[in-house]
């Protein structure tokens, strides 16, 4: 009797396939042949989950988006504010080699978003929502006091992103100078210093 196989599984399954060989060899030789050999599946097979290589990557990409945003929900809402960012900053960053290897890759596919438009597309919702988090994140601090009342929540918000997206950046390139406890500093420092700022 065959053994059932759950696509959704086997979708994920392949998009880690994805992720090793962009990792290993970049965007470009991430074809469905090398793709489905990483996967330990035949073209054919693949091509009945992804019609497309194209198809493949945008959902190796959604993939990443998707894991930071259940390590986001996984935050307890029950923590003190600052606690909260802090786990939710965790969760969007590089702290760990699993998701040093994300970065990685998101880092090729933001790349590559420049020059095709379906992944631009889901490069744009990412950053619309990273901006709403950042915002939120602000928000959040000053009305638990640790921010001055009249912060600037947009230049704020912006000079949190620009943190994140910087130290992401250094640990996707350089991860063995950017380890998770130097990146957790950073961001400690800059909510130390919005918590001082007037």
């Amino acid at each position: 009797m065959p053994r059932f196989v759950d696509p959704h599984e086997r979708r994920q399954a392949v998009g880690q396939a994805v992720w090793r060989v962009v990792c290993r060899a970049g965007l470009a030789r991430a074809s469905v042949r090398a793709v489905a050999e990483e996967a330990g599946l035949s073209t054919g097979s693949l091509r009945h989950y992804f019609g497309e290589q194209r198809g493949l990557q945008v959902y190796a990409f959604e993939l990443i988006i998707e894991r930071i945003e259940q390590r986001l929900a996984r935050v307890d809402p029950a923590l003190p504010v600052r606690e909260q960012i802090e786990e939710m900053l965790w969760a969007i960053l590089p702290v760990n080699p699993e998701q040093v290897e994300e970065e990685q890759v998101r880092l090729e596919f933001l790349v590559q978003s420049r020059l095709d438009p379906e992944l631009a597309a889901v490069a744009g919702n990412d950053r619309t929502q990273a901006e709403d988090l950042a915002r939120h994140a602000v928000i959040a601090l000053r009305d638990a006091g640790q921010a001055p009342a009249g912060v600037d929540v947009e230049g704020a918000g912006l000079e949190l992103l620009a943190l994140v997206d910087g130290l992401a950046q250094a640990a996707a390139l350089s991860p063995g100078t950017m380890p998770g406890d130097r990146l957790k500093q950073a961001c400690r420092r800059w909510l130390d210093s919005l918590a001082r700022s007037e």
